[in-house]
């Protein structure tokens, strides 16, 4: 009986160790969708007045778990708004949406958001990045593991769907 039970109890532990991981990093994605809405709107507001960017970003509360994120916003090409020790000079994607990107041998989660000139941009073309440092996202689903929290992580999927659904994406 044990020779069937055991492996049967390691494929289980395998398969629910990997489905925590993968809620558990949408929910991270979810709080990356809404922090990019966020700039975004932060850049609607600001008719195109960089020194009123920076005033409206600093007041939002951008992630600071489990350390603050690191965002940029580009307009016409050029870097006007990041915090520190971002590693990308310019968007680290063309398109919008996820990507890993690696820069400097480290690598990274990041959400862009790339935006036409329009008029709500005052003509100007944006880019909107947040990213993760990869290594810390895993520290923390590795940590949530070893304590035995797969409800947290199934609270955090949730509401990582709820930030997505509100941002108008769709969660898989």
């Amino acid at each position: 009986v044990l020779t069937v039970v055991l492996p049967v109890l390691a494929i289980y532990a395998y398969l629910s160790h990997e489905h925590v991981s993968y809620q558990l990093g949408r929910r991270l994605d979810g709080r990356m969708k809404h922090e990019v809405t966020m700039l975004k709107e932060g850049v609607a507001r600001t008719g195109g007045d960089n020194e009123r960017l920076r005033e409206i970003i600093e007041i939002m509360p951008i992630d600071t778990f489990p350390q603050r994120r690191l965002y940029g916003i580009w307009a016409d090409g050029a870097l006007v708004l990041a915090t520190k020790n971002l590693p990308f000079e310019l968007p680290p994607s063309v398109v919008s949406g996820y990507s890993n990107a690696t820069v400097s041998g480290v690598g990274w989660r990041v959400l862009t958001d790339i935006q036409p000139a329009s008029p709500t941009n005052q003509g100007r073309h944006i880019a909107v990045a947040v990213a993760d440092p990869l290594s810390a996202r895993a520290a923390l689903i590795r940590l949530l593991m070893t304590l035995g929290r797969p409800d947290q992580a199934e609270q955090h999927y949730q509401m990582g769907s709820r930030l997505l659904k509100e941002a108008g994406a769709t969660p898989t």
